[in-house]
């Protein structure tokens, strides 16, 4: 099993610690971080939220996933705003942003508050 199919598992199971070990370890492998959140801890909440839409996964299942993924992406964040993204080269300009708490809104729509992390 990859390092990458483990972060996704590791959301799956809503572990925040195991998703911030496994950043961590990502990081140290070389893994480009943008690579890791998209390849890596998206996968498994995509899974999720297949599990959802079945009635696999209720509301306690998916709580626990964001929760995991947000504890290793907060990590990953950190380092591509300080150092940047190998794949914000060939992909030409990369935006990372989080979207704060506020209300729903839809695309194009208008956010109370969001945070910008790097760009590049």
């Amino acid at each position: 099993m990859t390092i990458l199919e483990k972060m996704a598992g590791a959301v799956i199971r809503g572990s925040e610690v195991v998703c911030t070990e496994l950043a961590n370890a990502a990081l140290k492998e070389g893994i480009d971080p943008i690579d890791a959140i998209q390849e890596g801890f998206a996968k498994g909440m995509e899974t999720v939220g297949i599990n959802f839409e079945c009635g696999k996964f209720y509301l306690p299942e998916m709580l626990p996933a964001a929760e995991a993924m947000n504890a290793g992406v907060k990590l990953l964040e950190t380092v591509i705003a300080s150092k940047g993204s190998q794949n914000a080269h060939r992909k030409g300009k990369a935006i990372l942003a989080r979207m704060g708490e506020g209300r729903p809104c839809r695309i194009g729509g208008f956010f109370q508050r969001r945070e910008v992390i790097g760009f590049r």
